[in-house]
C-alpha cells in the first residue's frame, strides 16, 4: 500500500530531479562560450523559471499535506487518496517543465536551431463552395417562398390526393 514514506520520498526524487536539471541549464546559459542563441536563453529561463516556481509553491504545499496527513494536523483529515490525487495535479505541471527542457535538449543537440515541424500526413482539400439558383423566380426570397408554398399546398391537399408543383400545375394522384 502506498503510504506517507512514499509520497516523501517521490517529492525529494523529483526535487533533486528538477533542481538538477536547473543547474545544468543554468550553466549553460551563463556559459559566455556556449553561442546560446537569444531565443534559446529565454527558453532556458523559462524553464528552470517554472521548475523553481515549481517546487518552491508547489511541493512546498504538497510536503506540507504529507505532514498533515502523517500526524493527523488540519481542518479535515488529509489521507493518503487525498495526496495521490494532489500529487496527480501536481505531476502534470512536472511533466510540462520536463518537456520544456527535454525540448532544450533537442535544440541544443540541433546546433540551437528549430526543427522544422513535419509535414502533416495528409494533404489539405481545397474546399469548394458551390453556389445553387434557383430555378423558381429571380432570387432567393421567390425561391423560399415557392418552396413554401408548395410545401404548405402538398399538406392541404394531402387528404385529397391532389397535388400543386411549383409550375402551378394541378397533378391528380393515381386512386
Amino acid at each position: 500500500m502506498v503510504g506517507v514514506p512514499y509520497f516523501r520520498q517521490l517529492i525529494s526524487d523529483e526535487r533533486t530531479h528538477l533542481q538538477n536539471l536547473c543547474d545544468k541549464w543554468l550553466a549553460i546559459h551563463e556559459d559566455v562560450e556556449s553561442d546560446v542563441p537569444e531565443d534559446a536563453q529565454g527558453d532556458i529561463r523559462t524553464a528552470a523559471g517554472q521548475a523553481n516556481l515549481l517546487m518552491r509553491e508547489r511541493f512546498t504545499q504538497f510536503s506540507g499535506l504529507i505532514d498533515n496527513c502523517e500526524f493527523k494536523q488540519g481542518e479535515k483529515e488529509t489521507t493518503v487518496q487525498d495526496l495521490q490525487g494532489f500529487w496527480d495535479i501536481v505531476y502534470i505541471q512536472v511533466e510540462d517543465v520536463n518537456k520544456k527542457f527535454s525540448n532544450l535538449e533537442k535544440l541544443k543537440d540541433n546546433d540551437w536551431k528549430m526543427s522544422s515541424p513535419e509535414a502533416p500526413a495528409c494533404a489539405l482539400k481545397k474546399i469548394v463552395k458551390k453556389v445553387f439558383k434557383s430555378k423558381v423566380g429571380g432570387n432567393a426570397t421567390s425561391a423560399a417562398r415557392a418552396h413554401s408554398l408548395a410545401g404548405r399546398q402538398k399538406m392541404k391537399n394531402a387528404n385529397g390526393n391532389i397535388q400543386i408543383t411549383t409550375e402551378n400545375n394541378v397533378k391528380r394522384s393515381p386512386e
